[in-house]
C-alpha cells in the first residue's frame, strides 16, 4: 500500500484523489507523502517503534526450525 500511495502521488494526484482510488484516507496519504519526502526510499520500510525494545530474539536457535 505504501508504494502504491507514493506512485500515485508521483503522478500528481491530490491526497483526496489517491485516497479515493486506493480506498484509504486523505490523512494517511498525506502522512505517507510527507514521510517519503523526508526519508526517501528508506521510508517505505518499517521505522523503529517507540517504547521498550523486544525481549524475545526471533533469530535465537530455539526459535529456528
Amino acid at each position: 500500500m505504501r508504494c502504491r500511495i507514493i506512485l500515485a502521488c508521483a503522478d500528481g494526484a491530490s491526497n483526496k484523489g489517491v485516497a479515493a482510488r486506493l480506498r484509504s484516507t486523505p490523512h494517511a496519504v498525506g502522512r505517507w507523502r510527507a514521510r517519503f519526502v523526508k526519508y526517501w526510499v528508506a521510508s517505505l520500510g518499517d521505522m523503529p517503534r517507540p517504547g521498550r525494545p523486544r525481549t524475545v530474539n526471533l533469530f535465537h536457535p530455539v526459535f529456528r526450525r
